[in-house]
């Protein structure tokens, strides 16, 4: 069985999901038994287009970052006994 790969999430859920944004925004958020949530900054960079061969400059981003609790690892990759 393969999951959807998109789902429709509650007006509730969605809220709660933007709340936990906002507040990593700020710093890190913990969510105890499944994970961090942080902001990240990419640095700015030169990359070049493959069509024109041009250097083109791509600004600093910042980005949502997610790393999973162990209990949430432990569950997606269950060790295999021997």
């Amino acid at each position: 069985m393969t999951a959807p790969r998109h789902m429709q999430v509650s007006e509730e859920t969605r809220r709660e999901l933007l709340l936990i944004v906002a507040a990593a925004r700020e710093g890190r958020t913990l969510i105890k038994g499944f994970g961090i949530f942080f902001v990240s900054t990419r640095r700015a960079r030169q990359v070049r287009n493959p069509q024109t061969k041009e250097l083109m400059r791509i600004p600093a981003t910042r980005e949502l970052r997610f790393r999973m609790s162990k209990d949430v690892r432990e569950r997606l990759n269950p060790r295999r006994k021997r």
